[in-house]
């Protein structure tokens, strides 16, 4: 996979700029996002190799867009990339099972970054042969299982519970 159109999305102009300069002398073309919103658009307008994601961010955060992303069937092919001040383990967890790729902590170090974005490259060189494959189509969906007729003792509860507000 060739990683040249990056999508940014941060609400910090310092880590927009940040950002963008070390991409930028990487040889790298840079889109920018300032929050959730612009970046599910900006997404499927630009349609960007790589998107680097902040979490905290007013309307949608980090989280929820990578998420929204990685599920969409028109996008869930870019890889997600976090870049948080969030670094607690249960946050890089949960970014990585909303399907980011990998996470890493602000403030950001230019070689790290780039090292990442490499390792990224690499990684989704080796999976391209495997995800050739057509998928398969999934299983139909069990018929929903008939409901057993309410006993008597079971309506008289039902109304029981009901009245009194509690169960005994």
């Amino acid at each position: 996979m060739t990683i040249r159109k990056i999508l940014i999305v941060d609400d910090s102009p310092t880590e927009r700029h940040l950002l963008a300069n070390i991409l930028t002398k990487g040889g790298y073309q840079v889109g920018i996002a300032e929050c959730g919103e612009d970046a599910l658009r900006m997404t499927k307008e630009v349609m960007p190799d790589l998107v680097l994601m902040d979490i905290v961010m007013p309307g949608i955060n980090g989280f929820q867009a990578t998420r929204m992303i990685t599920k969409d069937k028109a996008t869930r092919h870019i890889p997600i990339i976090i870049c948080s001040s969030k670094s607690l383990e249960t946050d890089k967890i949960w970014g990585l099972r909303q399907g980011a790729k990998d996470y890493i902590v602000k403030p950001i170090i230019a070689d790290e970054l780039l090292q990442k974005i490499t390792k990224l490259k690499e990684s989704q060189t080796q999976e391209a042969p495997e995800k050739a494959a057509p998928e398969p189509e999934p299983a139909p969906a069990p018929a929903p299982k008939k409901k057993a007729a309410k006993t008597t003792v079971s309506k008289n509860y039902e109304a029981k519970v009901f009245r009194s507000g509690r169960k005994s």
